[in-house]
């Protein structure tokens, strides 16, 4: 060997790899642990919008029993009623053909156009994406006269 360098000591690789082993364990256990604090956060979330959910619901009451009682009326009725009261955010026409040949598709469009996940929280508020999800309730309850 050189003169005045440190020998170092010869490390046991047994010892090594019971430490390498603990390092891993001991990280394996901190990304769990991060994700259940990620999971607790997301369930946290999810409980304040559902709680948010019934409190903004709530005050929909009005315009939800209005689109209820559009839709007693029937299919046309309601399609005219959510897009002179509640327009879509993007423009759209409101669909002028109600004819029974093509009452189906028309029903389908506006539930493409109404949707809850086309019309998601972050771009337009939770009370649109509610009333979206409400008002596509009503709608598919339609397209079942027509299945």
């Amino acid at each position: 060997g050189q003169a005045g360098a440190a020998k170092q000591p010869q490390r046991d690789p047994e010892e090594e790899r019971k430490e390498r082993a603990k390092r891993e364990a001991e990280e394996e256990g901190n990304r769990r642990a991060d994700e259940r604090a990620a999971e607790r956060i997301a369930e946290n979330e999810r409980m304040r919008r559902m709680n948010n959910s019934s409190i903004i619901l709530q005050g929909l009451n009005p315009q939800l029993d209005a689109i209820k009682k559009a839709a007693e009326s029937g299919p046309r009725q309601l399609i005219q009623h959510i897009f002179r009261v509640h327009p879509p955010k993007k423009e759209e026409e409101c669909p002028k053909d109600f004819g029974d040949a093509v009452m189906k598709k028309t029903i389908l469009k506006c539930i493409r156009t109404y949707h809850q996940d086309k019309n998601p929280v972050d771009a337009h508020g939770l009370e649109w994406h509610l009333l979206c999800r409400e008002i596509t309730k009503q709608l598919n309850q339609k397209l079942e006269l027509y299945k």
